[in-house]
């Protein structure tokens, strides 16, 4: 088998374990790289990765990155220059862009890491250092940095807890709040 029939399969396998429901990987155009780890292990990076899944009835997100690496040990995906987009019945609802981002296989949970920005199809942006996202306890936690705008009303804390599209959310340490009124035009 080839570097790159083995990559792909390792990949495919993995990306398709990774959360319950239908799976679709693209990865175009490809540059499978072996890369010898600091324990002797072979990991694998994919360069323009797509990977789509669902994750409830009608939800699904499409994750694009500049690229993936996967060690030989097959449980954290590491993942660069992320776009992770949720959708329900085929409507866009959020966005999700960072830096970094790592997938934890088993656990079916992801760590989006570095200058992240979640965005809703309501106009709210969630600029923070971390953004951890768990399927199961379909809830995201958040850490670092938090600026939370929601217009005209902006808030900063250190950490908030709440459901994946923000209606509902908890903010934590060194809170504060800036709050416009918002009242009737004189004429």
């Amino acid at each position: 088998m080839s570097l790159f029939s083995l990559g792909l399969f390792t990949i495919g396998i993995i990306m398709g374990c990774l959360f319950s429901g239908t799976s679709r990987i693209d990865i175009l155009p490809v540059r499978i790289t072996p890369t010898p780890t600091v324990q002797g292990n072979t990991a694998i990076q994919v360069e323009k990765f797509t990977f789509e899944s669902n994750f409830e009835k009608d939800k699904t997100y499409r994750i694009y990155a500049d690229s993936v690496e996967m060690g030989e040990e097959k449980k954290i995906a590491r993942l660069k220059g992320i776009t992770c987009n949720f959708y329900e019945n085929d409507k866009k609802i959020l966005t999700v862009n960072s830096e970094n981002a790592e997938m934890d296989i088993q656990n079916k949970n992801i760590r989006f890491k570095n200058r992240v920005v979640f965005q809703t199809n309501r106009g709210e942006i969630l600029e923070l250092d971390s953004l951890y996202w768990s399927e199961k306890e379909k809830s995201i936690q958040g850490e670092g940095n938090i600026k939370f705008m929601q217009a005209p009303n902006t808030g900063r804390a250190d950490k908030i807890k709440g459901n994946l599209d923000l209606n509902t959310y908890t903010m934590e340490g060194n809170i504060l709040l800036l709050v416009k009124s918002v009242g009737k035009e004189e004429k």
